[in-house]
């Protein structure tokens, strides 16, 4: 299983507090000092990477709502037309649903770990019960595991274990 992000940022803290901070001098008080930095800013990674980008679309509906705000009071005003027209651009803009990552990262890792492995236990279930569905079955698991190949490369190409040609938003944004 390929780590998560809050793994490999939780893996990094570790090291560093019960490997590399120890190594550091006493008396280099500086280096000490910019360590205990590196911890804090890795705890609070680990607090916050979560909440992501349920900040971002709770903030993107507030601003929304308040720049309409905005708009409303200043409508008819002569001198404005030229920024009101750029505000309302803006905002015919696609927006994320209000609804959107109310789930917290780590139930939807948690259910992403089911789905999969709901698909190898239905992989395996088909060919034993309906023989004749095989080829369908494997047609699925080719396209799921070609999908998450192409992901896991984009997802840890800048870590040096994999490849990939892609950028992670290029792939995820691509079908948009």
């Amino acid at each position: 299983m390929l780590p998560s992000v809050a793994q490999q940022i939780s893996a990094i803290k570790s090291r560093f507090e019960e490997t590399i901070i120890p190594e550091i001098p006493e008396q280099a008080k500086f280096a000490r000092d910019q360590a205990q930095f590196i911890l804090v800013t890795l705890s609070w990674l680990l607090e916050v990477h979560e909440h992501q980008y349920r900040f971002e679309v709770v903030e993107n509906h507030q601003y929304r709502s308040g720049v309409a705000d905005l708009v409303a009071i200043a409508q008819g005003s002569a001198g404005m037309s030229d920024l009101l027209r750029e505000v309302s651009a803006l905002l015919a803009s696609p927006a994320p649903k209000a609804t959107e990552a109310m789930i917290p990262l780590s139930t939807l890792e948690g259910q992403n770990r089911s789905l999969k492995g709901f698909v190898a236990r239905l992989y395996k279930a088909i060919p034993e019960e309906a023989p004749e569905k095989a080829e369908q079955a494997r047609h699925v698991l080719k396209r799921l595991s070609l999908q998450q190949g192409e992901r896991d490369r984009a997802f840890y190409r800048r870590t040096g274990y994999v490849e990939g040609p892609d950028s992670l938003g290029d792939l995820l944004y691509r079908s948009e």
